[in-house]
Order: structure tokens, then C-alpha cells, then sequence
């Protein structure tokens, strides 16, 4: 899996969460700064293999989305422990998350 699938693969994982979150769970503190997080790093992570950025723009790019990444992981924590989604849901969020982070090498 390539760094564009793969940050595809979390972007409708993380999308498909945070709408069982709003809809079924009807959890609003968290969910939209989830989403946020996901999304940005989600559309960084797709943009690393960019021809056109230099290599000062692909170093910012790797650090925002080290930054996203551990948003993600700070509200699926939270979210976990608050009892909005199971320990099942935040480690399959996590592996995508992780598995994201190594093709990316972030």
C-alpha cells in the first residue's frame, strides 16, 4: 500500500467513525476536533509524494502531520476513555493510524 492509499484508508475509517460518533453516540465535544485532525493529516500524508514541493516544504509538511497524528491519537484516547467508542474501535483506529505513520515515515 502506497502513502495515497493509505491515507485514504484513514480518512474514510476516521469519517466513518466520527459519524457513528455524531450520529449514534451523539458526541460533539470531540468528534469535530477528531475529524479536523484526521483530515488534515489525512490530505498532508497524501501530499508527501508531490513533485512540484521542495524539500523545506516536504519538511513542514512530514512535521504538521506528525502533529495531526498525535491529535488523532490524544482524542481516540479520550474518546476511549470516556466511553464513546470501545477499546476494539480505538485500536483499529490506531493500526491504520500506525500503519499510515510507517509508509509515510512520520
Amino acid at each position: 500500500m502506497n502513502e495515497k492509499k493509505s491515507s485514504v484508508d484513514l480518512l474514510e475509517k476516521g469519517t466513518n467513525l466520527c459519524l457513528f460518533l455524531t450520529k449514534e453516540k451523539e458526541e460533539t465535544a470531540l468528534t469535530p476536533r477528531l475529524f479536523d485532525a484526521i483530515c488534515t493529516l489525512s490530505e498532508c500524508c497524501y501530499s508527501l509524494s508531490n513533485p512540484a514541493l521542495s524539500k523545506t516544504e516536504l519538511s513542514a509538511l512530514r512535521k504538521s502531520a506528525s502533529l495531526e497524528a498525535d491529535k488523532v491519537t490524544l482524542y481516540l484516547e479520550a474518546l476511549c476513555i470516556g466511553g464513546s467508542i470501545s477499546p476494539a474501535q480505538k485500536e483499529s483506529m490506531s493500526k491504520t493510524l500506525e500503519a499510515l505513520k510507517k509508509e509515510t515515515n512520520i
